[in-house]
């Protein structure tokens, strides 16, 4: 298993109010990166033995990593300064474009070599969160690059006749396009990068792709929230961006809900909702790295007006993996092929929520605390009445789930059954609004004449009145007692 470097970007230096997070290769590539071999007899293909994940190999990835789509323009490199002409020696783009590599995603029978799709969240060290997404293909690694991986090998203590066996051997190797941004318009960057994929093997295209990046991420505005929608074309194709009115009353994603739904029955989705609420250790796990951002984004916007402050890593690299160790309540998300490895150590009260399997475990807390019985009644009537889940199928497993990581595919973004999100939306924050609403009567109002030292001491608000008053549920008052 080999580790990425970002090998091109744009724009080539940091902006000085957006500099490029650290990290970004391994959230790329979380699971590492694999070189694959082509077997021409059976047309298999097969992993290239390693013995360590060295920090940066030549054989790594190619990673395009532009800045946020921001509605005020920063400056930027002037554009006579961006090359337009393939260079032989580039290891971005342009390298791509100029080669005469086969495309893998039609050549191949492997699901694994055709070009996938996944976004994940970076936090940084003041709490603010960006969006990555990221297109990731495979090449034909080239002689040069055969030779170091040789080289690498040599170092490394490989056998000779491995290392021979590499001159009769056709590899290839990942690499990733990435684009990053404080917007969360992920379905819309998933058809930009689509789009830049296609033309950079279209060998009829005459543009060079370098202008199609500078003019997407220096001339496209961002929208007005609820105003104007700004469409922008890409080899013949509209891609929308838009952003929803500032008094709507839900949270913006960007994402949608439908593959949580899809993943989980109503009963669990509950489950997995109470268990956000009272601030547990959850995690995601899944087959598919698109559901696990998917569906952390989608859980954490049903908590609106709440917001989530805690440990968030949607998906979260293999040397990362220590992580899981924490503590603290955490929303992490992990490939379900992790949980093989021995560094994954599960801490005792950690939930794992398995979205491929509908199944939940609770660790040694157990079940969330059961919300109130009424509110409880109402929200699973109208999750079901929906019927997300029940409509999937007998062959969702088979048949739609493979399809979520495809960079092609649209089954993340649409579903079998058409329905506006805002209803599922209203009844989470129905929810909150008919058990937060009287709030004002447990407010403290009797301090007005107290010193300072009193004013530090007094209780402004009342919450096991503010309990009593919400359930007959006694698990439920005790938990909120100590987190309202």
């Amino acid at each position: 298993m080999y580790s990425g470097i970002i090998s091109d970007r744009y724009p080539a230096q940091d902006r000085s109010d957006y500099p490029l997070p650290p990290g970004i290769p391994g959230f790329c590539f979380p699971k590492g990166i694999d070189i694959i071999e082509e077997i021409n007899s059976s047309n298999e293909k097969r992993s290239t033995p390693s013995r360590s994940t060295p920090k940066d190999i030549p054989a790594g990835s190619s990673i395009t990593t532009p800045p946020s789509l921001d509605s005020t323009k920063s400056k930027s490199p002037p554009r006579n300064n961006i090359p337009v002409t393939p260079n032989s020696s580039s290891n971005g783009l342009s390298s791509i474009a100029s080669s005469n590599n086969k495309d893998v995603s039609k050549s191949s029978n492997n699901k694994r070599m055709k070009p996938t799709f996944h976004s994940f969240v970076h936090t940084s060290e003041n709490g603010n969160r960006i969006l990555g997404c990221c297109l990731t293909f495979y090449e034909r690694i080239s002689s040069s690059q055969v030779s170091e991986l040789k080289n690498y090998m040599h170092t490394m203590e490989y056998s000779k006749s491995h290392i021979d066996a590499l001159d009769t051997k056709t590899l290839y190797m990942p690499r990733c396009i990435c684009l990053i941004s404080h917007w969360p318009f992920a379905s819309s960057f998933k058809q930009v990068l689509a789009g830049l994929y296609k033309i950079v093997r279209s060998p009829s295209s005459g543009i060079p792709i370098e202008r199609y990046i500078c003019n997407f991420i220096d001339d496209v505005p961002s929208p007005p929230a609820g105003r104007v929608d700004i469409t922008y074309y890409l080899n013949d194709q509209a891609i929308s961006f838009r952003c929803p009115a500032a008094n709507e009353p839900n949270a913006w994603c960007g994402l949608s809900l439908f593959p949580l739904f899809e993943c989980l029955s109503p009963e669990n989705i509950l489950s997995l909702f109470a268990l956000v609420v009272t601030e547990r250790q959850v995690l995601l796990i899944s087959s598919q790295l698109s559901l696990l951002s998917i569906c952390a984004e989608a859980v954490t916007s049903l908590m609106y007006p709440l917001t989530w402050t805690h440990c968030y890593i949607p998906i979260l690299p293999l040397h990362y993996i220590g992580v899981l160790q924490t503590p603290t309540p955490f929303i992490i998300g992990i490939p379900s092929s992790f949980l093989a490895s021995s560094d994954c150590c599960l801490g005792e009260e950690t939930v794992c929520v398995y979205l491929d399997e509908n199944r939940l475990t609770y660790g040694s807390l157990g079940p969330p605390p059961a919300l109130p019985e009424r509110r409880y009644k109402k929200m699973l009537a109208e999750i079901t009445e929906i019927n997300i889940f029940g409509t999937r199928g007998s062959s969702w497993n088979t048949a739609r789930l493979p399809c979520f990581d495809d960079a092609f595919s649209t089954v993340s973004d649409k579903s079998k059954i058409s329905i506006d999100e805002t209803l599922i939306r209203s009844t989470f924050l129905k929810f909150f609004v008919a058990i937060l609403k009287n709030y004002r009567r447990h407010l403290n109002y009797k301090i007005n004449n107290a010193s300072n030292n009193d004013l530090r001491n007094a209780a402004l608000f009342n919450t096991r009145s503010l309990t009593h008053s919400l359930t007959h549920s006694l698990t439920y008052s005790l938990t909120y007692t100590g987190t309202l």
